[in-house]
């Protein structure tokens, strides 16, 4: 899984908006397939992806992106220009 945005925090209190890419480069199909962040306001949902051949699978080389809205950004984060945290996709 890669996580992305194209958001810079200038502002506590500001938020973020998250992308994730979501990547199945085994060869078994994945069913319920969530990601976990707990940076985001929600739990990140999907938004696009090549979902051709069992919907709702993540086949082997299929690629889903999720996005999510992040709660909002701390002054210390803001001064230091950077907000860390872990996402897990299960």
């Amino acid at each position: 899984m890669s996580k992305s945005t194209a958001s810079t925090p200038e502002y506590a209190g500001d938020t973020l908006a998250y992308t994730f890419q979501v990547e199945n480069t085994g060869n078994i199909s994945i069913a319920n397939v969530s990601i976990q962040d707990i940076k985001c306001q929600n739990t990140p949902s999907y938004l696009t992806g090549s979902d051709t051949a069992n919907v709702g699978v993540l086949d082997p080389g299929e690629i889903w992106t999720y996005g999510c809205q992040s709660i909002a950004v701390l002054q210390s984060e803001v001064d230091a220009e950077q907000v860390n945290n872990t996402a897990t996709v299960s």
